[in-house]
């Protein structure tokens, strides 16, 4: 696991550009951060914000022509290693794959008997509550809505622990348990947009 160090972001421009050459820095190392999964959100923006500001392409314009292209490179990078590191899902599978676990975009390929289990209980009770309602879920009886808010507490109660296995298992540098509860959450994360999808007065 890579412990936390000053941002790369922290000298000149050739500095940076000697670095890349010989070896890409991870995300983490771009912002000054150690490979961990739990992350505050507020020092990450705050560093992508500082590290930012310091290689934004408009300070310059008046370089030279490596200098231009660098800065956008660096750019590039640091914004990318935001977007990815700011949301939980692509942060893990971010550290999986640099730890040499990489995680697929298809949820499915890692899921243990009894999680597959779950699964088709759940997408059974989704589609009762689908038969039950009709074309007009505006108009689902009371037992129907109480059955929906019910499904989405399982479902959402699934999630958070799928969330705390990722944790435990990273910390662990456990990686195939790590990617495998990582599937687990991925899943679960679609199957709730479905659920979410179902709108029911007075759910």
């Amino acid at each position: 696991m890579r412990t936390r160090r000053p941002p790369v972001v922290v000298a000149s421009l050739s500095r940076f550009d000697a670095l890349t050459s010989n070896r890409s820095p991870s995300f983490f190392e771009l912002l000054g951060l150690a490979e961990t999964f739990e992350i505050d959100p507020q020092d990450l923006q705050d560093r992508w914000k500082t590290a930012a500001a310091k290689v934004h392409p408009d300070r310059f314009a008046g370089g030279t022509a490596a200098e231009r292209r660098v800065a956008m490179q660096w750019s590039a990078q640091l914004n990318e290693a935001y977007r990815t590191l700011r949301d939980p899902v692509s942060r893990a599978r971010y550290i999986c794959e640099l730890n040499g676990h990489p995680v697929g975009d298809r949820p499915g390929g890692q899921l243990d008997a009894d999680f597959l289990e779950q699964q088709m209980l759940w997408r059974e009770a989704l589609e009762e509550i689908r038969e039950s309602t009709g074309s007009d879920d505006s108009q689902a009886p009371l037992h129907t809505r109480e059955a929906v808010d019910s499904l989405r507490v399982q479902v959402e109660q699934a999630r958070q622990a799928c969330v705390t296995q990722v944790s435990r298992m990273i910390d662990a540098q456990c990686w195939p348990q790590a990617a495998a509860a990582l599937q687990q959450w991925m899943f679960v994360d679609k199957f709730m947009q479905e659920v979410s999808r179902l709108k029911l007065t007075g759910s």
